[in-house]
């Protein structure tokens, strides 16, 4: 089936990360310019990056080998 074809899961995944990047930025420039001297925004640009980060490895592929069964040993099975 086309949904289940790793390519079109793959942009996705990567359309999505992109948008949440563009997000953090722009929510982050817009902290800067109106409250230039808190400190609170350095919470912020922690908290969510590190949710980026996670986003970012989820995008790579880092989190399939959860998912993934082991490969099948080619010896095994052999019986002749």
């Amino acid at each position: 089936m086309i949904a289940d074809d790793p390519v079109l899961r793959a942009r996705r995944r990567l359309r999505a990360f992109l948008l949440h990047l563009a997000l953090f930025a722009v929510v982050m420039v817009i902290n800067v310019l109106f409250s230039p001297g808190g400190s609170w925004g350095i919470m912020a640009i922690v908290g969510w990056g590190g949710v980026l980060a996670i986003h970012a490895a989820y995008v790579m592929g880092l989190f399939d080998i959860f998912s993934q069964t082991p490969p099948k040993d080619p010896d095994e099975g052999d019986e002749g």
